[in-house]
């Protein structure tokens, strides 16, 4: 026998109080939507029926749209140079607002 006592490290990662902070940090308890509004989420950029950004159900899909365009640039830039510069373009998510309505008006 060694005679060291280990602490159960299960209980102290999964006790009521760290759950509850882990779960409120992330808008679990109580139940809220702020986890959209964190940077290190994966956002979508949300598009309106007539193809211009929505930003009032997404803040940081304007950002995205302008980060795309940057590197549409840069590959473009890469390309006038005789590199495959279509290797390293990319296209941020998109999603139609549509797909976010719960409700239609006078629906049964």
């Amino acid at each position: 026998m060694t005679g060291i006592t280990l602490q159960n490290a299960f209980e102290l990662a999964f006790n009521e109080d760290q759950c509850l902070s882990a779960w409120r940090k992330c808008g679990a308890a109580p139940l809220t939507r702020s986890v959209l509004n964190s940077p290190d989420v994966r956002h979508e950029v949300l598009l309106n029926a007539d193809g211009t950004v929505n930003e009032s159900m997404n803040p940081h899909g304007f950002m995205l749209m302008e980060i795309e365009h940057s590197n549409h640039q840069a590959c473009d830039f890469l390309m006038t140079f005789g590199f495959d510069g279509s290797q390293l373009q990319m296209d941020a998510p998109k999603c139609s607002v549509k797909k976010y309505k719960l409700t239609e008006p006078h629906s049964k």
